[in-house]
């Protein structure tokens, strides 16, 4: 069954992190792009995770092997990304019974959500999952989203977040042909951006 795609606001918001390798590396870099404070434990880093965490004070590295204890505190979600599965599914099974999403890297059984491929410019953010099944089919996704989404989306949305409050103040009212004519000015403008 596919999973329904949602949404989080994680600024400011404390994730963890298990695992010091690539895949940790660029699953970090990802939850940076989204303002999270992004807690890394793991006995050893990469060595550009280690850059990383120098060059941003919201990337915490903890160099100890993984414990429940490093679950106190507020959580908003896991990610177990080491390469011993075992450690993976200690991580997944202390997640779920604490209610916190979790995504174990390479292994579906064990995830509540799956960390999707992600195309972003600003605000404007398409996630695509293929449900754990076949992630050459999600950058094949992502990559043709890409080749189509206009190069300056991001710009665009701003503008028309901006414009939309001006739209809302010239037409205030609730009636119908209000409504219409709203959204009949905003597709005029977005028509033009584009």
């Amino acid at each position: 069954m596919a999973y329904f795609p949602l949404f989080i606001d994680l600024a400011d918001r404390r994730v963890l992190v298990v695992g010091g390798g690539d895949t940790a590396l660029r699953k970090t870099r990802t939850l940076r792009e989204f303002g999270a404070d992004v807690v890394v434990v793991s006995p050893q880093f990469d060595p550009s995770l280690l850059e990383l965490a120098k060059e941003d004070a919201s990337i915490t590295l903890i160099a100890r092997e993984y414990s429940e204890e490093f679950f106190s505190g507020d959580l908003a979600l896991v990610i177990a990304a080491t390469d011993d599965p075992e450690v993976n599914r200690q991580v997944a099974e202390e997640a779920k019974r604490r209610h916190i999403p979790v995504n174990s890297v390479d292994d579906p059984e064990n995830c509540t959500f799956y960390f999707p491929a992600i195309v972003k410019d600003d605000d404007v953010v398409v996630g695509v999952s293929s449900g754990g099944k076949s992630p050459l089919v999600t950058q094949h996704v992502k990559k043709t989203i890409k080749s189509v989404l206009p190069d300056h989306i991001g710009e665009v949305n701003r503008e028309m977040g901006e414009y939309r409050k001006k739209v809302r103040e010239e037409v205030p009212g609730k009636e119908p042909e209000d409504q219409k004519k709203r959204a009949s000015m905003l597709r005029r403008k977005l028509e033009e951006l584009l």
